[in-house]
């Protein structure tokens, strides 16, 4: 297998490219690895609803066809497992609810985050929202209740942002706490995104980029540290298979790191880490995913490695 590396390539870099490569790092670090053991979920997002308000012209859901709004949260019983689970093997990672949704659409959103914080002040937890829904009481009782971390991705004109500045500065939460990122410069700037057609689901003719030409080989390293969660509980190897075309499980009959560990997730890495992208999804994707977790995928380089050894 041959390793790969750290590549940033595209116009806009998001500074939470940054801020998630030192997260995932500093976890790596704090994590006690032994010989032969399975390299660690550094974070775990979760979709934790079947809708989103908004239909932007830069994401899958602009086809209201292919991504209907669904009215179904996560399963409040079925979250709580997990987080029992993850805080029985003393887990300390990063969990996010963004997904293919909006979080503020769960019923039970403030508990969630309640109980993973009650129950495991170790976990780093994060919201990712178009603030739409975003109130000062809310706020106020998500920061209150242990969240580390809100970052809203602003699709409005550039004056809402004095409204979020507001709310930040009424609730007393740092830049780091509470960060708005523009999402509103327009075609001409990528929207302010690192754009990518999620593995294939973007209509690039409408945000005017040229279609990827496949099969390609290129590595990726979402799966060496991450997996994704939907809100019907279905486990993806990435956060762009918005397609949902690799479903490795479900995390309402099987344990998250059972998952982990599965055999779909590990041929996928296998395969990116010889730079192959030639399966679904990643065969239709151009996502760089080679500018953080690094390390993840050197370790897991090494424990295939001494596997067929």
């Amino acid at each position: 297998m041959s390793s790969n590396t750290d590549n940033p390539s595209h116009k806009n870099i998001d500074v939470n490219i940054g801020r998630i490569s030192d997260f995932v790092e500093d976890h790596l670090n704090r994590t006690s690895i032994l010989e032969g053991q399975v390299p660690p979920l550094s974070s775990l997002e979760f979709s934790i609803h079947g809708s989103c308000n908004r239909r932007c012209v830069f994401c899958p859901r602009v086809d209201r066809e292919a991504y209907p709004n669904i009215k179904e949260g996560f399963s409040v019983d079925v979250y709580e497992r997990i987080i029992n689970e993850l805080t029985e093997l003393n887990w300390s990672g990063r969990i996010s609810y963004s997904g293919f949704s909006e979080p503020f659409l769960h019923d039970d959103l403030l508990h969630l985050v309640q109980f993973t914080k009650k129950t495991n002040p170790n976990i780093t937890l994060e919201i990712v929202s178009n603030g739409d829904y975003l109130k000062l009481e809310m706020l106020q009782a998500l920061f209150d209740a242990g969240l580390d971390n809100l970052r809203v991705s602003l699709y409005t004109p550039e004056d809402t942002v004095d409204r979020f500045i507001t709310m930040k500065d009424k609730v007393g939460l740092s830049d780091e706490q509470f960060i708005v990122r523009a999402r509103n410069k327009g075609i001409e700037d990528d929207y302010g995104l690192t754009l990518s057609n999620r593995a294939g689901t973007v209509d690039f003719d409408k945000v005017e980029r040229e279609p990827i030409k496949e099969p390609f080989k290129r590595g990726c390293n979402y799966p060496m540290y991450k997996m994704m969660i939907d809100y019907n509980g279905d486990a993806l190897i990435c956060s762009n298979d918005w397609a949902k075309k690799r479903i490795i499980g479900n995390v309402y009959s099987t344990p998250v790191m059972d998952l982990w560990n599965s055999t779909l997730m590990n041929d996928a890495r296998k395969r990116l880490l010889n730079s192959d992208r030639c399966f679904q999804p990643c065969d239709k994707c151009d996502v760089d995913g080679l500018m953080n977790g690094k390390s993840h995928a050197n370790l897991w380089e090494k424990y295939y490695q001494k596997q067929t050894n």
